[in-house]
């Protein structure tokens, strides 16, 4: 037993740290879009945080400044603001903070697969699944982001491990980081809890059909543990369950009932905006980015696979049972039972309550799934980033009803492993390309997934390769070279997320790289080519054209409005990875 545990912890170990040294090629990306929008809120924290007056001041300073743009945030934004009070501002610690807090969501899962399956014989797909969870296109891409619906996933795992577990405290410390990083965490708080209470209905029943007489204990599980706890323990349980919502409603009366700043309330409205109702074109959207983006419809196709085998052997079964029943024969154990999926049925987890782990995350999913068809808000992929979670974890539990060999369940997740990998790294999915539409981003295409009138941004952000972005940016700035003085004619027509400027980005005139740093650094001279006329034109710029904003810049259109006022050169392409951008000098022409 202790070597089988001690070769468990050295393959976890080394999983945990190749996905670590894997994020570590991420630290230095500059946020964008979003994620460039809360590093604002976050600077203007930090500086609160250090002239903040007291234990009373410090307390105003978190609901005022940790809360980014209305959103209970504070939880998430504390991890934050305690790197940036170390070194700010400082664009390793921000990332840093990320990868470890996505380091424990992966810990989290697989201590969630570990529990459905605690045998020896079901390691290897528990860590296949849980690899495939570390690299699924949208977790890994959002980690890599700025944004508050990250930790919510985070924190929800987290939650969820120590629920099964019967680790109460830290679950009431997961939670309370869940439901203060935005408002989605309270549903999957109230979710877990209501899984908690469906469980205790369930055991009710049946001590009561058994004869027995129910104990208050069989409400609040304890994991492995088997000894009867106290009342003390009990009410201990119970606090701990209740406490995030109890902490949340006094946060609620502090903010008089508001949770965010466009909180319109509870309505129904299927023309409306932000609130619930049945809108077509979001419906449509929010089941694509579930069940196909990223190679999503892998997952979902084998679980419906698995449950159709499942069920064929199962009426198969029944009815070979009704034959031998009849012919007066004695009905023994199925040998077509395998022994692997014996032990699944008969695990030491399973067999003694299944519903204490099956009702928490089911009522989640379900939870998930009707509040983002039916919740009328902005498409953006990062809304849906539990639903890679979902599928590996309903795969993993129906996949050995269906095949009884560890090899054939093995073989499924390798090839989900291999193609969320490179989906990760490289838009390669081709029900995904057809499904959302696509922009050039030369060697391949990028997804364009986002809400009318908005110019991609944070549609890019459903894998990591939307960093390449910032990658082009650099070279192409040392290429320029870039000056203080130097002015970039480009399409950058978008109010909300603007390409070179959005959020304090600047430009380091030592290695000319883009950076949160303002001191002594400098900013774009942009000039968004839709409002360049004859009297403002510079006498020397640079025109670039960024090809995967081909939906709205059109190159041969731009150099021709140019050519009226500037000599141009020949292009300069800009490469990195596969991706490209394309610069031209320009003069101006003698008047």
């Amino acid at each position: 037993m202790d070597l089988r545990k001690h070769k468990e912890k050295y393959l976890l170990g080394i999983l945990l740290l190749a996905y670590f040294i894997l994020r570590c090629f991420f630290l230095d990306t500059v946020p964008r879009w979003d994620a460039a929008m809360y590093w604002n809120i976050l600077a203007q924290a930090v500086t609160a945080t250090k002239e903040a007056s007291g234990w009373a001041g410090l307390y105003q300073v978190i609901l005022e400044h940790y809360n980014a743009y209305g959103h209970p945030s504070m939880g998430y934004y504390s991890l934050l603001v305690l790197g940036q009070l170390i070194d700010y501002p400082n664009l390793f610690m921000l990332n840093m903070t990320n990868a470890l807090l996505a380091m424990l969501s992966v810990f989290s899962v697989y201590k969630i697969l570990r529990w459905f399956l605690p045998t020896e014989q079901h390691l290897p797909e528990v860590l296949l699944a849980t690899a495939a969870y570390a690299l699924e296109p949208l977790f890994f891409g959002c980690s890599i982001y700025l944004n508050t619906d990250f930790p919510v996933l985070v924190f929800f795992t987290a939650g969820i491990a120590s629920l099964l577990y019967g680790r109460y405290g830290w679950f009431a410390v997961a939670c309370l980081f869940l439901v203060f990083s935005k408002e989605t965490g309270l549903l999957f708080w109230l979710t877990m809890l209501g899984g908690v209470g469906l469980n205790f209905v369930c055991y009710l029943v049946r001590e009561l059909r058994a004869g027995r007489s129910p104990k208050l204990a069989g409400a609040f599980p304890a994991g492995s543990k088997t000894q009867e706890p106290t009342k003390l323990t009990l009410a201990f349980r119970f606090l701990c369950l209740v406490l995030p919502g109890i902490i949340f409603t006094f946060y609620t009366m502090a903010q008089k009932g508001k949770m965010w700043a466009n909180d319109n309330g509870l309505k129904f409205d299927s023309d409306g905006w932000n609130c619930f109702g049945f809108n077509p074109k979001v419906m449509a959207n929010r089941a694509g980015e579930i069940f196909i983006l990223d190679f999503h419809w892998v997952p979902a196709l084998a679980i419906i696979a698995a449950l159709f085998i499942w069920l064929g052997r199962s009426m198969e079964k029944s009815k070979r049972e009704s034959i031998q029943a009849g012919a007066h024969t004695i009905v023994g154990k199925d040998n077509a039972e395998t022994k692997s999926d014996t032990d699944f049925k008969q695990s030491p987890n399973l067999s003694r309550n299944i519903d204490w782990g099956l009702f928490p995350i089911a009522l989640s999913a379900l939870a998930f799934l009707a509040f983002n068809i039916s919740y009328i808000t902005f498409i953006i992929p990062r809304y849906v980033m539990q639903a890679g979670f979902f599928l590996i974890v309903f795969l993993v539990l129906v996949l050995p009803y269906a095949f009884t060999a560890v090899k054939q369940r093995c073989a499924i997740l390798s090839v989900i492993l291999l193609l969320f990998t490179l989906q990760t790294f490289r838009t390669i999915d081709p029900l995904s390309l057809w499904a959302f539409g696509s922009a050039p981003f030369n060697d391949s295409r990028i997804l364009q997934i986002d809400s009318p009138g908005e110019a991609v941004g944070n549609g890019f952000v459903y894998n990591s390769e939307f960093t390449a972005v910032d990658k082009l940016f650099n070279r192409m700035q040392k290429m320029m070279p870039l000056k203080a003085d130097t002015v970039i004619i480009a399409w950058n027509g978008d109010e909300w997320y603007p390409w070179f400027y959005n959020g304090n980005v600047f430009v380091d005139p030592v290695t000319l790289n883009r950076t949160m740093d303002s001191n002594n650094t400098f900013h774009y001279n942009v000039i968004h080519i839709g409002n360049l006329d004859a009297a403002q034109a510079p006498n020397n710029a640079f025109y670039v054209y960024m090809p995967w904003l081909s939906k709205f810049s059109d190159e041969e259109s731009e150099l021709a409005q140019l050519r009226s006022l500037y000599k141009i050169s020949e292009p300069t392409d800009v490469k990195s990875l596969g991706h490209s951008l394309r610069y031209y000098r320009l003069e101006r022409l003698t008047q």
